[in-house]
C-alpha cells in the first residue's frame, strides 16, 4: 500500500557447543531485513561480489546484494523513524542512514535529532555525576575550545542550512561517535574506586574464611 514498512529480525542463535552468552558471532549476530515505504530498495551489483561479505554470507546467494551491518541498538532508532515516532528515550542506536529512502536533506536533519537525543542523555549523565564528585573531571573531547556541544550543534545547523548536506551528515555521525565515548567515559568513570572496593572485599573474605578454618 505504499504506507507500510516492514522490520524483520530475531534474536541471536546458540554455539555448536551449546553456549549462549559469549562473544562468539552465533551468539552476536542477528538478522534484519527490511522493506516498504520508507525503505531504501537493495544495491545492485552485477557481476560482481557487493561490499559487505564476508564467510558468515557467503552461502546465501546473495553476494551481489550489498549487506549493511548494523549495531542491535540502531534497530530501534531505524523503527521509530520509519514509524514517524521519537527516538526512544535512552536510546544510544545510531540512525542507519543507509537503509532510507529519504533526499539527503531529510537523512541530514534526522541525523541531527538523533544526535541531539543521545547527547541529552549525555548532558543528564554528566550533570549527575559533576553534583556527586569532589573533583570531577569533565569529558576531554567536549572541554576543550571550540569543541562544545553547543559549538558542533550550531556548526551542522549552518551547514545543513547553507546546502552541505553530506558534511553535514559526516559531522553529525563524528558527534555522535565522539558522544557514544564520553558516556562510556561517564558510565566507567568510578572504574578504578571500584575495581580496588571488590578486590579488597574479596581478599577480605579470604581473609576470613582462612582464618576461621585456621582456629
Amino acid at each position: 500500500d505504499d504506507r507500510t514498512a516492514y522490520v524483520f529480525t530475531a534474536d541471536h542463535g546458540m554455539s555448536d557447543w551449546g553456549s549462549h552468552g559469549d562473544g562468539h558471532p552465533d551468539n552476536t549476530r542477528t538478522p534484519l531485513i527490511c522493506w516498504g515505504s520508507g525503505v531504501a530498495k537493495p544495491e545492485v551489483h552485477k557481476g560482481t561480489i557487493a561490499p559487505g561479505h564476508d564467510d558468515l554470507s557467503a552461502d546465501w546467494g546473495l553476494d551481489h546484494i550489498r549487506r549493511h551491518d548494523v549495531a542491535q541498538a540502531d534497530v530501534a532508532a531505524l523503527m521509530a523513524y520509519l514509524a514517524g515516532l521519537e527516538f526512544p528515550a535512552n536510546s544510544v542506536g545510531e540512525l542507519p542512514l543507509s537503509y532510507l529512502s529519504a533526499s539527503t536533506r531529510d537523512k541530514a536533519e534526522a541525523s541531527l535529532v538523533n544526535a541531539r537525543g543521545i547527547l541529552e542523555m549525555y548532558r543528564v549523565k554528566e550533570a549527575k555525576k559533576a553534583a556527586n564528585e569532589l573533583r570531577f573531571r569533565p569529558y576531554a573531547a567536549f572541554s576543550e575550545e571550540g569543541t562544545s556541544p553547543e559549538t558542533r550543534m550550531s556548526n551542522i545547523q549552518a551547514l545543513i542550512s547553507s546546502g552541505k548536506l553530506e558534511e553535514a551528515i559526516e559531522e553529525t555521525d563524528a558527534l555522535i561517535q565522539v558522544t557514544l565515548q564520553g558516556l562510556r567515559y561517564l558510565q566507567t568513570y568510578d572504574w578504578l574506586f571500584l575495581r580496588a572496593l571488590i578486590t579488597i572485599g574479596y581478599l577480605g573474605w579470604m581473609a576470613y574464611a582462612l582464618t576461621t578454618v585456621i582456629s
